[in-house]
């Protein structure tokens, strides 16, 4: 699921360019595949149901914080001049 979501974002991005819904999509690509690494190493570890929600809350600030420093506007605006739709 989480390929094939990545994969037809890239194919808008690629004929309509960039934006932040799309960006969006990716972070919520990421956020997923980490929840499910999470939840594989909560099975095989055995560990609680509050060790899953303390280290998704935990992950979900870190990448809000992480993602208020970056000039969202600048990096969209650089990367649609750089590759254009025909």
């Amino acid at each position: 699921m989480l390929t094939s979501t990545a994969s037809r974002n890239q194919l808008y991005i690629r004929e309509f360019s960039l934006t932040y819904k799309r960006i969006g999509v990716y972070v919520w690509i990421g956020l997923a595949a980490i929840g499910l690494m999470l939840t594989a190493q909560k099975i095989l570890r055995e560990r609680s149901n509050w060790f899953l929600i303390k280290n998704n809350i935990n992950l979900w600030f870190a990448i809000l914080a992480v993602s208020s420093l970056l000039n969202w506007d600048l990096l969209i605006t650089r990367y649609n001049l750089k590759y254009q739709p025909a």
